[in-house]
C-alpha cells in the first residue's frame, strides 16, 4: 500500500510533493473529478426517468436559479455566520434554504411574461415557420 498504513510520516508521502504515492493520489483525484459526473449522469438517465409535477416546474426555473443563486446562498451563509450551531448543520440549511429559495424566486419572477422569455428554460410553443425545401443532392465533379 506504499507505507500508508504504517506510520503517519509515511501517510504524509500521500499528501503531496515528489513522491510517487503523492502522484498516485492526484490521479486517482483527477480520475474521479473528471468519470464520477458522466457516470451518474448516465446513470440517473436510466434510473431516474418519471418527473413529477414539482419536478417539472423546477426544471422550467432551471436555468433562473443557476443564475440567481449566489445571492441566496451567500445571504443566508451570512445570516448564519453567528448562530451557534455546528458547522454541518449550517451546510444543510445554507444548501436547503438556497435551492428552496433559488428555485422558489425563479418561479415567481418567470410568471412575468417578459422575464419568463428570457430566463425560463420549460417547454416553448413552436416558432411558427415556413417549410423549406427539401435538400436535393448535388453532383460532385472531378
Amino acid at each position: 500500500a506504499g507505507g500508508f498504513t504504517e506510520s503517519d510520516a509515511k501517510q504524509d508521502l500521500y499528501a503531496g510533493g515528489w513522491h510517487w504515492q503523492a502522484a498516485g493520489t492526484s490521479l486517482v483525484e483527477a480520475t474521479l473529478a473528471a468519470t464520477l459526473p458522466l457516470f451518474l449522469i448516465g446513470w440517473f438517465r436510466e434510473h431516474w426517468t418519471r418527473q413529477g409535477a414539482l419536478l417539472r416546474q423546477m426544471a422550467a426555473a432551471a436555468y433562473g436559479a443557476f443564475v440567481i443563486h449566489p445571492p441566496f446562498v451567500v445571504g443566508l451563509a451570512l445570516a448564519l455566520h453567528q448562530v451557534a450551531i455546528p458547522a454541518e448543520l449550517k451546510l444543510v440549511l445554507v444548501w436547503a434554504g438556497g435551492v428552496a429559495g433559488a428555485f422558489g424566486f425563479t418561479s415567481l419572477v418567470t410568471r412575468i411574461p417578459a422575464v419568463g422569455k428570457v430566463i425560463s428554460s420549460g417547454a416553448r410553443p413552436p416558432a411558427s415557420r415556413r417549410p423549406e425545401a427539401p435538400l436535393t443532392a448535388q453532383p460532385v465533379v472531378r
